[in-house]
């Protein structure tokens, strides 16, 4: 048993250094001319997922994939609606470290067990996070870090004052999930994103003067959520920078980055 935790952790560790790793060395400048237009899947022939999935049934596995599809095309239209003539277009695929297939198979992973609606709505929110965050982390990091921040800021204002397109586009995602017949929590997918939002200028190397705030702030967010005598309370500590915490503030940092949250 002991072999068997050994292993874990060190394979836990080699991922987490070779994420943090290959994040650093794909950062760019921020500057919205790297925007670059990318091949886009073609909606009349688009693949089933069946060859990642051999165990699972077929004929649920078609099911499934079209609705995962269907939550593709409206992160991409929620895109294309919000973007207006007097801005650079924005692709839908930025990132230099994720495969755009890659966001599919997470996609349809995270949403295979729901139903109808709902399979619809966490793929469209893996597509939407995963965009979100490279921007945050590519071409954003710098200008987060300048804004005058609480732990509990206004998530569309702060998209916003990034740029006008991400408040429309948030806002039109949480219209189209509050509105359906499924179970949605604002406040929670709030949270997730307000520590994607500050994940950026916490790892980039161009607000490095900043890391330290940053986590102090998600170490913050954190325990707001948490009951006082939830287990996770105890392994953080009641305080930021607490040296008698188990998690100190820089292994929950990573945390930030889980798309799996939204």
């Amino acid at each position: 048993m002991f072999l068997l935790n050994y292993i874990i952790n060190v394979a836990m560790l080699a991922g987490v250094l070779l994420t943090f790793f290959y994040t650093v060395r794909h950062h760019g400048e921020e500057d919205e001319s790297e925007f670059t237009d990318v091949d886009l899947i073609d909606e009349e022939n688009k693949p089933l997922l069946c060859p990642a999935y051999g165990k699972i049934p077929e004929d649920i596995i078609a099911k499934v994939s079209e609705r995962v599809f269907a939550g593709e095309l409206k992160f991409r239209r929620f895109i294309l609606e919000s973007q207006n003539q007097r801005s650079t277009s924005i692709p839908y695929h930025l990132s230099k470290v994720n495969a755009y297939r890659d966001i599919e198979i997470q996609a349809f992973i995270m949403s295979h067990f729901a139903q109808g609606t709902e399979i619809e709505i966490r793929s469209m929110w893996v597509y939407l996070a995963h965009w979100l965050d490279d921007m945050f982390d590519n071409y954003y990091a710098v200008k987060i870090a300048d804004l005058d921040l609480e732990d509990n800021f206004d998530v569309a204002e702060v998209l916003g004052r990034l740029d006008p397109r991400f408040e429309s586009l948030w806002k039109k995602a949480v219209e189209f999930s509050s509105n359906s017949n499924t179970p949605f929590n604002k406040d929670l997918l709030e949270t997730g994103m307000r520590r994607m939002i500050i994940g950026g200028p916490m790892f980039s190397g161009r607000s490095e003067n900043h890391h330290g705030k940053f986590r102090q702030m998600n170490h913050r967010i954190i325990l707001g959520k948490l009951n006082v005598n939830h287990v996770v309370h105890s392994l953080l500590g009641s305080s930021s920078g607490n040296k008698n915490a188990i998690v100190s503030d820089r292994y929950l940092a990573y945390t930030a980055k889980v798309v799996v949250e939204i």
